[in-house]
């Protein structure tokens, strides 16, 4: 009987699921196994804080495949146990459960937890948003007419603070920095989203730090160290997100900031990779190291590593995007929105544009609202990184698509920041 190979990913989230999805597209025949924490099978995150808190029983519509689609592709879904170590001479894995298993190769496809805002936060009831379950109970939470404390104003807590809003609760946002969503997107972009979220009747703090949480009967207290007070019925964290790490350390593969990675997705130790935002990758395309933490990256990224580990070499290269979903505006944001200068095309009262970030006459990044159509060839000119000339890219009645095909390559005056 000939050998048959096993790969084990631990991790059953976005990056996992896709990876197992491409080996078996790469022609892989070996054994496949997916250990996941949650008892539940693969699904996507990005409903969670938007469909999820909207609409009644969207909850049965993220999973990423059927039940049939991993029996009929043999890829056993070791659910409602997590790993616990992982030995690399011996290319074990271990449980929780206290069961083990032996890979031939391993993907850690980990992702990320919530940062928690302590222990007096977590016994006033505080919730964070990243599992199914956690989607689930918070919905519960935003009833109609409660109040409620988000804090942190990055992507994750603005739509949540949306749908609570539209959900009929009175909410107030928390927020530590000068601006909103400020690891993400560009002050100009900050300003309409702060505009926006004030007209629905949301209360928004700058530069706060809290001081304590505490319980207060039903409800409670978030106290600022300059002496302002808030009352809750429910608190709601989204401070961001660190990745786990944790069992790829112990086991002496090399970490900073998530699991260093080459660009085909190999991480330090032999026979062993990573993919998905648990990730510190080289952009092969940038040449630079870099963790995302986004649904087309964990998307992109698990199939890309999955091909590689059946034999494949590619690199990645992908041009970071994402986007978010706030009321009936949706934003999305490709390459880095931190430039030097912002040039606008379109029309900020119809709330209909696209602001290019770019460096010299180079496009860097792009961020449209409710324009969407123009983001295909914007990650084109992000692509290209050829020269252009700004006034025809601020002019509405150019040609994204012609530029992309022929750029002008000629620096402009008179576009600022």
């Amino acid at each position: 009987m000939s050998y048959s190979p096993t790969h084990v990913i631990v991790g059953a989230g976005q990056a996992g699921c896709r990876a197992a999805e491409s080996m078996r597209i790469a022609g892989f025949d070996g054994r496949i196994v997916m250990i996941g924490e949650e008892d539940v099978r693969p699904y996507e995150r990005p409903p969670l804080s938007k469909q999820m808190l909207l609409e009644d029983g969207f909850d049965a519509k993220v999973f990423l495949q059927p039940d049939k689609y991993f029996e009929d592709q043999r890829i056993e879904l070791w659910l409602g146990r997590a790993a616990s170590a992982i030995d690399l001479g011996a290319k074990t894995v271990t449980l929780t459960d206290g069961r083990f298993i032996r890979y031939d190769k391993l993907l850690i496809a980990t992702g990320s937890r919530p940062r928690r805002l302590g222990a007096a936060a977590e016994d006033a009831g505080a919730h964070y948003l990243r599992t199914l379950h956690d989607s689930l109970s918070l919905r519960e939470a935003l009833a109609p007419g409660r109040r409620v404390v988000l804090v942190g104003g990055g992507v994750i807590g603005l739509e949540i603070a949306a749908a609570a809003s539209e959900r009929g609760c009175d909410v107030v946002v928390l927020e530590a920095a000068e601006r909103l969503m400020g690891r993400a997107v560009s002050p100009d972009i900050s300003a309409f989203f702060h505009e926006l979220h004030s007209e629905q009747g949301i209360v928004l703090h700058y530069r706060v730090s809290i001081e304590r949480i505490e319980r207060r009967g039903a409800s409670c207290l978030i106290a600022l160290d300059d002496g302002r007070a808030f009352e809750a019925d429910a608190v709601l964290a989204g401070i961001g997100i660190a990745p786990n790490t944790e069992i790829a350390a112990a086991a002496g593969i090399a970490v900073d900031d998530g699991i260093l990675v080459d660009a085909e997705g190999r991480t330090s130790a032999p026979d062993v990779y990573a993919a998905g935002e648990v990730t510190m990758h080289v952009n092969a395309r940038t040449k630079r190291r870099q963790r995302l933490e986004n649904w087309l990256h964990a998307d992109n990224h698990g199939r890309l590593v999955g091909r590689n580990m059946c034999g494949g070499g590619e690199l990645y290269s992908d041009v970071p995007w994402f986007w978010t979903d706030q009321y009936e505006f949706g934003l999305q944001v490709a390459g880095t929105p931190f430039a030097d200068r912002h040039v606008l095309r379109g029309d900020l009262e119809a709330r209909k544009f696209t602001y290019f970030h770019v460096d010299g006459n180079r496009v860097v990044g792009a961020s449209t609202v409710n324009n969407a159509r123009e983001m295909r060839h914007a990650r084109k000119l992000i692509e290209s990184g050829a020269p252009l000339d700004l006034r025809a890219l601020a002019d509405p009645s150019c040609s994204l698509k012609d530029l992309v095909e022929a750029p002008a390559g000629l620096p402009s005056a008179g576009v600022h920041g």
